[in-house]
């Protein structure tokens, strides 16, 4: 490849440009700050290289020299470097070797390269695509200009760190973490470093050191001794080309000058380090170069009699500039610079010229706050999140949430991996060790997975269903502080015990998460304030908002809406609902999306149930979304451990059927779901009292013409998961059940194989009446 520094005039017939090229520099040629293009030379490998005349427009004050005071001259001589694969890919662009390298927005360099340029915050390649060559040629000229007035950055804005855009290299660190270290004196420490090389093919090898390095600073110090320095370890390469080791980083920090204020380095610096010699004197102009000087004796004095590293050891080097400003998207002013050399034991020697350096680039450490920003959440809420069941809806939940920062601190579930979780869980199987790896526990599995995004899980192996007879355990996968529980468990066993948990014992507000109909609808509840409505109210509120869809009634209540064994291995089986992971994918982002929200605000003023349902093309989801008050909760009269709960919308139906009687008795039918495990009768809708009913002042006879019909017809769409759950009549004062009441409920429990219940309205609330056979 040319250099770009080093231009031969064309003119020959084999160095004519292809067409692609002349007609780029056509377009560069009409630019109106272009004086001149050319000359232009293809080499070897047939890439373009074509000198531009870019006029800078300086102001006449600086006209007379030629030149800005930040070096900048009235016509700069610009070298286009057009890739072969262009217009695929946009040029390089290169400024003369002299240029003033103590500018902002410049790429590293060696002395005497051709300088490069940070012309555009962004990526080149997309700004060629979308606006033409002529707006690249725009972005430079804006570039030049500004450089000239030395207005690259704008300090009301922010330092700008040194670009390191074109580096391979880099260490991943916890940039707050390492700024912690910086104290008011002066001072070097070492820290430990894991790494991998990738060592590329003989002849995919760039000139230079032969290998790509990616480094992790932990953010602690360590002690560097003979023993730890030569119990450093670097593995074998692979076949895949990768080494593993572990090295050290030396962090140096500027502390204070002769006058006591802080050592502040308000200048940007050439970024032309080759060597430790370089690096030494760079260290200096930063303020921390004696702390250099002595990190690197003190390593010379621990190796000089060390044998047992054979090989040559990568050394991080983190210099940190004290800036007169904050650095751009920061609020601290410590800007930290690494470098990489490499040393054989004995480390270094008294000429650090012959020991190279290279720039690295930062990177930042997985954490919370990162996740949180890339993702543009704007909490710093910490508050305790559980997730109950890591399946393959939890899994998914779960880890949305730990890629926006928030994961949940516990994940709980009591089954482990099984190869056919592969097919839709969040977590990937290991080909190389797939019988040891993926046959663990689930929690396990998942609380690995929220680590690795620098977030803390514990992992519960425990079944949700035994949370309720055990407080301490209750207390331990839950703590009394979280904020919410999410449910992804399907299961109906679950969701009765947490609905049937007191508020006092387990306060958090519990969110369930499910699907139905074979993926094509999911369900997402979240519990009011107090817990009222609770998970299994909110549920029945569901089945009352299906029930009159009849576009989702079948395939939800239907014989393909619930769960289904599916084979799994010879003589296995799971309960499961089949359905292909894109489906489980949509409904599981929805609904983290959902927690999302309401964990930058708050959780709603009162319960809510989402229904989402399949589009017809696959493609999308549409949501549902009903707010539900708290519901009217009593104890039957004759049996306190049975407890009615009444629907808001139950209680408006009935107040406003009562409003129309005032003076004689009514009432009608009540529909809803009965529990003997949970003890509890949950009243969702009310059928109007049959035409034959009686009604007078001192009773109401509930009629019985088309009872059974009306009854059928409203539970039969349901599968009778909503159904016929007892009657209800209105008290004109505020009385109990009266004798006639119990006589019914009596008639009713010899008859009726289910618990029902004779519900009482009165002037001031409600009284029941529990019929049911024992």
């Amino acid at each position: 490849m040319a250099n770009p520094c080093h231009m031969a005039n064309s003119g020959s017939s084999d160095n004519t440009p292809p067409w692609v090229f002349k007609h780029a520099l056509a377009q560069i040629g009409k630019h109106p700050h272009v004086d001149a293009v050319g000359p232009v030379e293809i080499d070897a490998d047939g890439i373009c290289l074509a000198s531009v005349s870019i006029r800078t427009n300086l102001p006449t004050a600086w006209r007379a020299t030629g030149e800005s005071p930040t070096g900048v001259q009235l016509v700069e001589q610009v070298v286009f470097q057009f890739p072969v694969d262009y217009p695929a890919n946009p040029p390089k662009i290169y400024l003369r070797n002299d240029f003033n390298r103590s500018l902002p927005h410049i790429q590293p360099g060696l002395p005497g390269d051709p300088v490069e340029p940070c012309y555009l915050d962004g990526d080149p390649r997309e700004l060629l695509h979308r606006q033409g060559i002529g707006d690249i040629v725009n972005q430079l000229v804006y570039w030049l200009e500004r450089a000239a007035k030395d207005e690259l950055i704008d300090h009301e804005q922010g330092w700008e760190p040194i670009r390191r855009d074109v580096i391979d290299d880099y260490a991943v660190v916890e940039h707050s973490s390492l700024r912690q270290f910086v104290q008011k004196h002066a001072a070097f420490r070492f820290l430990p470093v894991e790494y991998v090389k990738f060592i590329a093919p003989a002849e995919a090898q760039r000139p230079g050191k032969g290998y790509l390095f990616y480094g992790s600073v932990l953010p602690e110090t360590v002690s560097v001794n003979r023993k730890s320095l030569g119990d450093l370890r670097v593995s074998q390469a692979s076949s895949k080309g990768f080494q593993f080791g572990e090295s050290i980083a030396i962090f140096a920090t500027p502390g204070k000058l002769p006058s006591g204020d802080p050592f502040v380095c308000d200048q940007y610096l050439p970024e032309t380090v080759t060597n430790l010699s370089m690096l030494v004197q760079q260290a200096h102009n930063y303020g921390c170069g004696k702390q250099l000087e002595d990190a690197l004796s003190h390593l010379q004095r621990q190796t000089a009699d060390i044998s047992t590293v054979t090989q040559s050891i990568p050394i991080l080097v983190i210099l940190c500039a004290r800036r007169p400003t904050h650095l751009i998207g920061t609020s601290s002013n410590l800007e930290l610079i690494p470098y990489l050399l490499e040393t054989p034991a004995p480390m270094f020697t008294d000429d650090h010229a012959a020991t190279p350096v290279h720039p690295v680039a930062l990177r930042h450490a997985i954490s919370p706050q990162l996740l949180r920003d890339v993702s543009g959440i704007n909490t710093t809420d910490d508050r305790i999140l559980v997730q109950l069941g890591c399946g393959s809806l939890g899994s998914k939940i779960a880890l949305h949430m730990a890629r926006a920062g928030l994961a949940p601190s516990v994940v709980a579930d009591n089954r482990t991996m099984s190869p056919h979780n592969a097919a839709r869980h969040a977590l990937v199987p290991s080909k190389e060790r797939f019988n040891i790896l993926w046959m663990i526990p689930k929690a396990e599995a998942l609380a690995d997975a929220i680590n690795g995004l620098g977030q803390s899980a514990e992992a519960a192996n425990i079944d949700a269903v035994s949370l309720g007879t055990d407080k301490k355990r209750l207390w331990k996968v839950i703590p009394k502080k979280t904020w919410a529980v999410v449910n992804s468990t399907a299961s109906l066993a679950v969701r009765d015990a947490l609905g049937a948990l007191p508020t006092a014992i387990m306060p958090a507000r519990v969110i369930e998460t499910s699907l139905f109909a074979g993926g094509s609808v999911g369900l997402m509840t979240i519990e009011g304030p107090d817990r009222n409505p609770n998970t299994s109210d909110l549920v029945h509120e569901a089945y009352e908002m299906i029930r009159t869809d009849e576009s989702n009634r079948e395939r939800f209540f239907g014989i393909n809406g619930d769960l289904e064994r599916q084979e799994i291995g010879q003589g296995c089986s799971s309960t499961t609902m089949v359905m292909p992971d894109t489906d489980i994918s949509l409904f599981s982002a929805s609904m983290a999306r959902k927690l999302l929200e309401v964990r930058q605000q708050e959780l709603p003023e009162s319960g809510q149930t989402l229904i989402g349902r399949l589009d017809p093309d696959g493609l999308g989801l549409t949501w549902t979304s009903v707010n539900v008050g708290p519901y009217h909760c009593i104890q039957a009269e004759n049996d306190p451990s049975w407890q009615i709960r009444i629907s808001p919308s139950v209680h408006q139906l009935i107040s406003e059927e009562c409003g129309r009687y005032r003076d004689v008795e009514t009432g009608g039918i009540i529909m809803g779901s009965a529990s003997e495990i949970r003890k509890t009768i949950t009243i969702t809708n009310v059928l109007p009292a049959p035409a034959d009913s009686q009604r007078s002042a001192a009773s109401f006879i509930l009629g019985t013409q088309g009872v059974n019909q009306m009854v059928e017809d409203y539970a039969e769409p349901t599968g009778f998961t909503l159904h016929c759950v007892g009657t209800w009549h209105s008290h004109l004062q505020d009385s109990g059940g009266s004798p006639r009441d119990y006589q019914t409920a009596a008639l009713i429990a010899a008859k009726i194989a289910i618990p029902s219940v004779l519900l009482i309205k009165t002037p001031s609330g409600y009284r029941a009446i529990l019929a049911k056979d024992d």
